[in-house]
């Protein structure tokens, strides 16, 4: 906890420093790349930390060498982690390597794509910290580096420079991770326009899926036209504790309105206003992360796509809170954002999937490659 601890200080200081405090102060582009490495170390040199990071050890043991891979290994799926796991056993056989290279992957197109897009960078970065960087970082870290190229492709088309632009540069995406395909239709969403008619059509499209949710098993199978393991992971999500449950409880619901649906809204109304319009490119992709998660409200399999769109929301938010002129706005954005933060915090406080363990002990102790220590609460997660 002191590591994760003195992080979390230091960039309430920098964003304090550098975003809210109206003093100038020098040095920002030490401290950004600082914070940069800080975070790309912590995530590389853990050692048995994350759910999701303990799969992938076991993989890796198993994983074809870069060798293998030039004499024709047949790839199952997402030949860009294997060709990451090939190049890393080449140089040290240990999956330490590959953390290091998903996390400098990840965490500098994060980085990289605020600093480019954000008026408050280390706002931005510390609800990265909070929000994000543990799921991207410790669990999915396949979809976290597809997320990475998205982010890096999305800029080419903010920046002006077109669809040429942006597929040339998501290629990767769709080849780190099965569902990374999916980035190949979020350039169109840049140029959905917020009108009564945009809403009755997406009010109709939750509608329809909301009716139709009994039926995803069966639309799934359809992935097969894709490839077989594709329509295998779906299968999988679907019939997992975490996704493939047929809504929220009570609880869940609250928790989404307050942490998910609320700090959308207020970033919409901001963002959306007479005077507003026009200063962000942002918008549509904040109206689609809404969507989102509305629609994990009974079909919690959309939670995967968050990864995509949640870098953007914190983003965006940076920008509203920049642009808006009335303080009443600014501090309902705040405050939605804050919450977010804080049911995301206390979820981890409750028992992990099948076991009455908190969710936190994915995370901690934090344990180093230095040590290699071992926590009973967190193993017997990891064992289920």
């Amino acid at each position: 906890m002191l590591t994760y601890g003195a992080i979390l200080i230091y960039l309430i200081i920098l964003a304090y420093n550098y975003d809210i405090s109206k003093k100038r102060r020098p040095n920002f582009g030490f401290h950004y790349a600082i914070s940069c490495v800080l975070l790309i170390i912590v995530a590389a040199i853990r050692y048995r930390i994350g759910y999701d990071t303990i799969n992938y050890m076991d993989t890796f043991r198993n994983a074809p060498t870069i060798q293998d891979i030039i004499n024709g290994y047949d790839f199952s799926g997402d030949p860009l982690w294997f060709y990451i796991m090939g190049i890393s056993k080449a140089i040290y056989n240990d999956f330490t390597v590959v953390q290091l290279f998903q996390s400098i992957i990840v965490n500098c197109a994060v980085f990289w794509f605020v600093r480019r897009h954000s008026p408050k960078p280390f706002i931005a970065i510390l609800l990265y910290y909070t929000l994000l960087w543990w799921n991207l970082c410790f669990e999915a870290m396949r979809e976290a580096i597809a997320v990475a190229f998205f982010l890096y492709a999305l800029d080419g088309l903010l920046s002006g420079k077109g669809f040429k632009s942006y597929f040339l540069r998501v290629w990767p995406a769709i080849f780190a991770h099965t569902f990374g395909a999916v980035t190949l239709v979020f350039p169109f969403i840049k140029y959905l326009k917020l009108n009564k008619f945009t809403l009755i059509i997406f009010i109709g499209i939750i509608g329809l899926s909301f009716s139709v949710k009994d039926y995803l098993n069966e639309i799934v199978l359809m992935l097969e036209v894709v490839s077989d393991d594709a329509m295998a992971k779906g299968v999988k999500y679907l019939t997992s504790d975490t996704y493939g449950e047929s809504g929220l409880s009570l609880m869940g619901i609250v928790s989404t309105v307050i942490g998910g649906i609320l700090p959308c809204v207020s970033v919409i109304a901001i963002l959306n206003r007479k005077a507003n319009r026009g200063k962000n490119s942002l918008l549509p992709y904040v109206f689609i992360c809404l969507c989102i998660v509305i629609l994990r409200l009974q079909i919690p399999i959309f939670f995967r796509f968050l990864n995509y769109f949640e870098p953007l929301l914190i983003v965006a938010f940076t920008q509203a809170i920049a642009v808006e002129k009335s303080k009443l706005m600014r501090q309902f954005a705040s405050v939605s954002m804050f919450f977010m933060v804080f049911i995301r915090m206390y979820s981890l406080t409750s028992p992990d999937v099948d076991t009455p363990i908190p969710a936190y002990y994915r995370y901690v102790p934090y344990n180093t490659i230095f040590t290699k220590d071992f926590n009973r609460n967190s193993e017997i997660i990891f064992s289920h």
